[in-house]
């Protein structure tokens, strides 16, 4: 891999909140699968699941 991705998918966001902390901090953007249990913070594009 040659440099930083250009973006980053996530399934469960409540599950995998430290590499959207990280993708946040390095400013990747995020899209994420969120439930109505999840916090979407964090995430630039919610996709309702």
């Amino acid at each position: 891999m040659g440099g930083l991705p250009d973006a980053l998918f996530v399934i469960d966001a409540d599950h995998e909140h430290i590499a959207i902390k990280e993708a946040n901090n390095l400013g990747i953007p995020v899209f994420a699968i969120v439930d109505t249990n999840s916090d979407p913070d964090g995430v630039d594009f919610v996709i309702p699941g």
